[in-house]
């Protein structure tokens, strides 16, 4: 049933609607609606009536959850002029889920993430907001964009990340929307996202040009990028022209980062190295120290110091029942070598 999937669109005043998006998604296939469910959600999304012609149910083959009265693949007349038509296929790409992930460096203390929750609440008030890091290496869109890239991708397709890493804020610096492999991701394009478009099979871009009515200098998270993100979760198209040049990108960063980019609340450094591409017998060098690679803190002696594959596959330095960032001194940015 999975590769016979179906989702509507709709015209309505030649706008065009996406109904997935505005509905939602439930984890079962055919996702069914009742009438009622299918009138809120476009009252919601401020569609005065429910198009003509238009019919919720089950099939015989499972397969549509919005049909029209011409049948599969037919178009019926609308409400207010516009058309309703029922397609097979694949859901639109990115509509899957409804889920804003928030990628940040602002900490949890003072406002800045709730105003952006805020925002978020306000404008896509059926999504669920997920706090990924709140603690990204400050000012330092380079070592995270590593942690994004790493993260990110245990997240389903549809997941809209809202990432603010932005030194620049307020400066020529663009603002970006990227789709890599279904995933959305929106924030500044000074590189925060380099290493999620490079490690995706397939990612576009968009350069925002939307703007609100009250734009500040200094905090595009919450006026600028949580109203886009908000409108990727409501199912609606990136509110900017493809980009047409690479001022986003950064070619010279390398695939994999030899530095410490994240210690976190254990004292454990994560490099931006991923284990996967270092040899089964390589040893790290960090701090003045070699590192022998280990399985987990069990396999060591308390205070020994190791390396590991952590559970997101970036290769972690760690002290068993002990702290790395404090026992070997180590520190967001600091140099970490391989040795084979």
């Amino acid at each position: 049933m999975g590769s016979d999937r179906s989702f509507a669109s709709a015209r309505v005043n030649r706008k065009p609607i996406d109904l997935f998006g505005i509905i939602g998604f439930e984890s079962r296939w055919p996702p069914l609606f009742s009438q009622n469910r299918l009138k809120r959600a476009l009252r919601r999304s401020r569609i005065a009536a429910l198009p003509a012609g238009v019919r919720c149910g089950k099939t015989k083959s499972a397969s549509l959850w919005l049909s029209c009265i011409h049948g599969r693949g037919g178009e019926a007349n609308g409400a207010n002029g516009g058309v309703i038509r029922a397609e097979a296929g694949r859901p639109p790409r990115g509509r899957v889920g409804n889920l804003i992930v928030l990628f940040t460096d602002f900490g949890l203390h003072g406002p800045y993430v709730g105003q952006m929750r805020a925002v978020l609440h306000q404008a896509a008030p059926d999504t669920s907001v997920i706090d990924l890091f709140a603690d990204a290496p400050i000012g330092d869109p380079k070592a995270s964009a590593y942690l994004l890239a790493a993260y990110a991708a245990w997240f389903p397709a549809g997941t809209v990340f809202l990432c603010v890493v932005d030194p620049g804020v307020g400066s020529g610096r663009p603002p970006v929307v990227v789709e890599a492999d279904g995933r959305w991701f929106v924030g500044p394009g000074n590189g925060l996202f380099e290493l999620v478009q490079r490690r995706a099979r397939q990612a576009r871009d968009w350069r925002i040009e939307w703007k609100p009515e009250r734009l500040s200098a200094s905090f595009h998270g919450r006026d600028l990028f949580a109203p886009v993100a908000a409108m990727l979760a409501r199912g609606e198209p990136p509110p900017g022209r493809p980009c047409r040049d690479d001022a986003h990108r950064r070619p010279d960063w390398p695939d994999d980062l030899g530095e410490v980019v994240y210690a976190d609340h254990f004292g454990n450094a994560m490099t931006g190295l991923r284990a996967a591409v270092l040899p089964a017998n390589a040893k790290l060098a960090a701090a003045g120290r070699v590192l022998e690679r280990g399985r987990t803190f069990s396999d060591l002696p308390p205070g020994a110091a190791f390396w590991y594959e952590n559970s997101n596959g970036l290769a972690e330095i760690a002290v068993n029942l002990g702290r790395a960032d404090r026992d070997l001194g180590l520190a967001i940015g600091m140099a970490v070598e391989i040795i084979c």
